[in-house]
């Protein structure tokens, strides 16, 4: 049996209405559609399966790899059937629809997937997460119809480098100009409440799902969704922030000024996406079984493993 590696992946392009042009530009993608709503750098689901660009497995699906490989590409005690996250670039030209994801506890009422996700912007714009105080669902579903449903929001100005927390049952909307990293759970479950009067090109408007949205919705959730990194090394070589640590993935940012070599940690996978530098753009999974992974500075990575700081430590 071939021995797991660092692992590259083509990205898998989907194309929505609210879609832009940057993903081609910003990380020098030729073979990318010159307008594309989001790049699934790193998915293992029916409808976009990323396929491995590099080395023996090359061409290979993702979804393959996991079956045949289990525990040694995800990490000790990780016995999940498909890859656990999904990972995504967001360009977003317009604003997306105001819509809430399920949780693990509201999930099975509505019979769709648990989603809780974070963004990273790489351009900054304005984002919508959170009630500014709690709501019934009442007052809620007259928003709707009245369309003042975003007066409800918390609206966060957000910069590049800013990071905001999503998890399930929090209502949200990404905001024109948005570019965004997103780490989510393996999860394609969305409920749209309001989509701003848009219509496609053949003058249809998108489906709401104001019935399923009513049950998953946290009412009394007026947390700020903005997160603040903490920083936990700083050693002359690197730099090493927590940008946020959840039950199903925990997100850290590093800043490399030389030479960094990143070793495979038995009980997680990694995934390191380079923010500039060479590389910006590269997104690469590094299997808890593995050679390591060495990178150039200087340059900004994110990486994320996919459990909580807890269960890692």
């Amino acid at each position: 049996m071939p021995k797991l590696y660092p692992m590259t992946f083509e990205p898998v392009y989907h194309q929505h209405i609210w879609g832009g042009e940057r993903i081609k530009k910003a990380f020098d993608r030729p073979r990318a559609p010159m307008r594309s709503s989001e790049s699934w750098e790193v998915a293992d689901r029916e409808e976009g399966m990323s396929l491995v660009a590099n080395g023996p497995f090359k061409g290979r699906a993702l979804g393959e790899i996991v079956q045949q490989y289990g525990e040694a590409l995800l990490g000790q005690g990780c016995n999940n059937d498909r890859f656990p996250l999904l990972i995504k670039i967001i360009d977003a030209s317009e604003p997306l629809s105001i819509q809430v994801h399920p949780s693990e506890e509201s999930a099975p009422a509505v019979q769709g997937e648990p989603k809780t996700e974070m963004w990273y912007l790489l351009e900054g714009g304005p984002v919508y997460a959170s009630f500014k105080k709690p709501v019934t669902p009442e007052a809620f579903a007259r928003a709707v119809k009245d369309k003042s449903v975003a007066d409800l929001l918390q609206k966060v100005d957000a910069k590049p480098g800013d990071a905001i927390f999503i998890p399930g049952g929090r209502m949200h909307a990404i905001g024109p100009g948005c570019l965004i990293f997103e780490v989510q759970q393996n999860s394609n479950t969305t409920y749209r409440v309001y989509d701003w009067d848009r219509v496609d090109s053949q003058g249809k408007r998108r489906p709401l799902h104001l019935e399923q949205a009513l049950q998953c919705t946290q009412w009394n959730d007026d947390q700020d969704p903005s997160v603040l990194p903490i920083l936990l090394v700083d050693d002359g070589i690197s730099k090493q922030w927590r940008v946020l640590s959840t039950p199903f993935f925990t997100v850290e940012r590093l800043e490399i000024t030389d030479h960094y070599r990143i070793s495979p940690n038995p009980k997680t996978y990694q995934i390191i996406f380079h923010l500039s530098g060479k590389r910006k753009g590269e997104c690469c999974l590094l299997p808890a079984v593995s050679e390591p992974l060495d990178l150039e500075g200087p340059a900004h990575v994110l990486r994320i493993f996919s459990r909580s700081i807890k269960e890692l430590s």
